[in-house]
């Protein structure tokens, strides 16, 4: 077993003679960096499936970092297979940002003021 983070690895060759599986405990914002992760690992030489794992929590940031992810992935898929049908998402980014913003606070015990939310909002 091998623990590192996900940018650390950049330049490791020869995972793939040795292991076959990857199991991500943390998310990156880049779809790519997961790619490249688990492309360390298959790569030329690999004789075994590759099995790609990603450890998610139901609190915190990962439902948000999530989704994000998805969205950056289905955008990137709209370049790499321009045939395919496009899905377009819009509430991504600033407002599920903020609602993590507001979850932390709140388990924090802070009274969050939705008065400045609203001013914040209706200011745009």
């Amino acid at each position: 077993m091998m623990l590192i983070s996900l940018r650390s690895g950049a330049g490791i060759d020869g995972l793939q003679h040795v292991c076959s599986t990857a199991v991500f405990g943390e998310l990156d914002w880049s779809p790519g960096v997961h790619e490249q992760c688990i492309g360390r690992v298959h790569r030329d030489g690999q004789t075994e499936p590759v099995m790609a794992y990603f450890l998610l929590s139901d609190s915190g940031s990962d439902p948000i970092v999530s989704d994000v992810l998805g969205v950056k992935r289905e955008q990137i898929e709209g370049v790499r297979s321009p045939g395919e049908h496009l899905v377009e998402r819009l509430d991504v980014g600033e407002n599920q940002l903020r609602a993590l913003a507001q979850q932390f606070l709140q388990q924090q015990g802070a009274a969050l003021e939705t008065k400045n939310v609203t001013t914040m909002e209706s200011s745009r």
